[in-house]
């Protein structure tokens, strides 16, 4: 199934058979018949088993002439991801519905947690959550430096972090945690049923999350600055920029909502579930529709 291919000029039919030489247990043959003339596919498929997980430079050649093919060897058993990957010096970090990984550059696995979310890096920490607990493992090691259970589900979004504190939802409270001894700074219960919920979001000196069909502006101390009611329950993870909040709904649109007035800047209707988040940068905003990826105008939908 691995393979690369190059695009060659063929002056003449007829049958060929290219072979690059062996390189950490590996190499590539093309082989077959060309019936045409003209600019054509050559495809090389890989042979062998690779011994190492690394980055490696094959070199073909063509009579006197050669050219490089970079190729890329990542260690067997990758997991299937359904978090977001996160990068720190080269390193992807990623989680799936049973585990937090680190890996190397090269795709070899550095450690691996019981955790379920992509993890947020400060310095060389690491923290991420599981079902009840928040975790800290040292990024390079995964050593653990502290855990704390939470007594209750926790949402398994992305952990956002604020100077010294770390931020979670879930059972219907949020919940502030220090990043350095895990002890809980403070708790917001937003009701006493376990609604849908999205993971919060730190921007300029206050906490976003959702509740139901409800969206809440706390304080870093804790204290609510507004409340914003929905028509459909929120299941997005709210991002903020710019002084604006954007949020998606079950009802599938995306909404841009001033944080200072809660006013409706936009609302622009996408073909979400509800789940998706969106991402902010540079004056626009990616989200992720059922069938589509849509980028808009941050300032205008």
């Amino acid at each position: 199934d691995n393979y690369f291919s190059v695009m060659v000029t063929v002056s003449g039919k007829g049958t060929y058979s290219f072979k690059t030489a062996e390189i950490n247990g590996y190499h590539f043959v093309a082989e077959g018949e060309y019936t045409a003339t003209g600019l054509q596919e050559l495809r090389f498929v890989g042979k062998g088993t690779p011994q190492t997980a690394q980055a490696e430079n094959v070199t073909l050649k063509f009579g006197n002439a050669t050219c490089g093919q970079k190729i890329m060897v990542y260690e067997e058993n990758y997991p299937n991801p359904d978090s977001t990957v996160v990068l720190v010096t080269g390193e992807p970090f990623m989680g799936d519905y049973n585990y937090t990984y680190a890996y190397n550059g090269h795709g070899k696995q550095l450690w691996r947690i019981d955790a379920s979310s992509a993890p947020a890096i400060s310095g060389d920490i690491a923290y991420m959550i599981t079902d009840n607990e928040v975790y800290a493992r040292d990024i390079t090691t995964g050593t653990p430096i502290w855990n704390t259970s939470m007594g209750l589900s926790l949402h398994h979004g992305p952990v956002p972090i604020d100077g010294d504190n770390l931020y979670v939802a879930g059972g219907a409270k949020l919940m502030s945690i220090s990043r350095l001894t895990g002890a809980v700074n403070w708790s917001y219960t937003f009701g006493t049923v376990h609604y849908s919920m999205s993971a919060p979001s730190v921007a300029n000196g206050k906490v976003f999350a959702a509740y139901s069909n409800n969206l809440y502006c706390l304080d870093l101390d804790g204290n609510l600055i507004w409340k914003y009611p929905m028509t459909n329950s929120i299941r997005s993870n709210p991002a903020v920029a710019d002084g604006i909040l954007y949020v998606g709904n079950d009802g599938g649109s995306l909404y841009a909502i001033n944080v200072s007035d809660t006013s409706t800047v936009w609302k622009h209707a996408i073909d979400m579930t509800g789940e998706e988040s969106p991402t902010v940068d540079d004056g626009k905003v990616y989200v992720q529709g059922e069938t589509k990826v849509f980028c808009l105008d941050a300032l205008t939908g």
